[in-house]
């Protein structure tokens, strides 16, 4: 799982998933929202909570615009199924 996408921290009562990014914005890639969806299945069979933070000033500014212009029909199509 790419830490750089999120940072896992789990206690005996609840496990924490902080998006995270170089610039703060924590702007959801296909690469990333892939990232999100192994962690999740992964978190699947844990018995405790799970929350799902972002940082001080951002939760998530959204999908990343300028990748998603970039994509072609089924390219697009792939990634609205995504999430």
């Amino acid at each position: 799982m790419p830490a750089s996408f999120f940072h896992l921290g789990r206690n005996d009562e609840v496990t924490i998933l902080r998006l995270r990014s170089e610039d703060g914005t924590n702007r959801l890639t296909r690469q990333c929202v892939r990232a999100l969806l192994a962690v999740f299945q992964e978190l699947q069979s844990e018995e405790k909570a799970l929350v799902i933070s972002g940082n001080e000033n951002f939760f998530s500014v959204g999908a990343d615009l300028g990748e998603i212009a970039g994509l072609n029909g089924p390219q697009a199509h792939e990634f609205s199924t995504m999430g």
